[in-house]
């Protein structure tokens, strides 16, 4: 048994009505096309900072109360390296978009952590040029501070702190501008870690910050395949070309 197929029907189809059906379907195409790079531009952008802030992870995710204490905070060679979202930057440089990829609220926490991040890198560049303003007695404080139980066990916080408060009753101008040196870099310190980076209790600290966008973040990627438009879907794409060719043929043949 042999089957044969009937393709009379394409000498109906006119070469003006041909060209005008692959104009439009490449019209679609190229509209798709530019929708799906839109998302997939988000998407990649999104995943950029998201991994930004696991790398932060061990720094910005620890939180620190405002009773939070250590012997280090008093250490010229503690400084802590600064930090950077270049993808956040580029989120709240990108503003409102037409894709409501990402909520305002969650627009708002960025440009704040953005705030937080400037301010938290502003801090350590006024540590370091404390620091570096006097090597000499910055050296002086760490050998005091080794001396003195810095990173002994043994020796408690309170310990330690009466040993630098009692540098200022020495009379001795050395030690009064260790101890002076000492308290700045405290100082310093407990406004990095107390107030910027902060804990969970307080929605500006870039501790809440952090967890908070981080999860936001998550969960739009891991919805993120149901947030496209129904048209930039593969399968659908297919499937609207197929009708589309269908309706073309039928339409072409009422015609004739």
């Amino acid at each position: 048994m042999s089957i044969t197929i009937n393709f009379s029907w394409l000498n109906n189809l006119s070469a003006g009505g041909l060209l005008g059906f692959f104009a439009i379907v490449l019209a679609f195409i190229a509209y798709r096309k530019s929708v799906k790079d839109k998302y997939d531009s988000w998407r990649s952008l999104l995943e950029s900072f998201l991994d930004e802030l696991k790398a932060q992870s061990s720094w910005l995710a620890t939180e620190y109360h405002s009773d939070y204490q250590e012997k280090g905070f008093y250490s010229p060679y503690g400084a802590v390296f600064k930090i950077s979202f270049e993808s956040a930057k580029e989120i709240a440089r990108r503003g409102i978009n037409d894709l409501g990829i990402i909520s305002s609220d969650l627009r708002n926490n960025i440009a704040i952590f953005n705030e937080r991040v400037e301010a938290f890198n502003a801090l350590l560049n006024y540590q370091r040029n404390i620091i570096t303003a006097n090597p000499i007695l910055s050296y002086n404080l760490e050998e005091f501070l080794e001396d003195n139980g810095l990173r002994k066990e043994s020796v408690n916080y309170s310990v330690f702190e009466q040993k630098i408060e009692q540098l200022k009753n020495s009379g001795k101008k050395e030690k009064l501008e260790i101890y002076a040196l000492a308290k700045e870099i405290l100082w310093i310190n407990q406004a990095i870690h107390r107030n910027l980076i902060g804990d969970r209790s307080r929605p500006d600290s870039l501790c809440y910050l952090w967890h908070s966008i981080k999860t936001e973040i998550e969960q739009i990627l891991e919805n993120f395949e149901s947030r496209l438009p129904w048209f930039v879907k593969t399968k659908n794409a297919i499937l609207i070309c197929i009708f589309s060719a269908i309706l073309f043929i039928l339409v072409e043949q009422v015609l004739v």
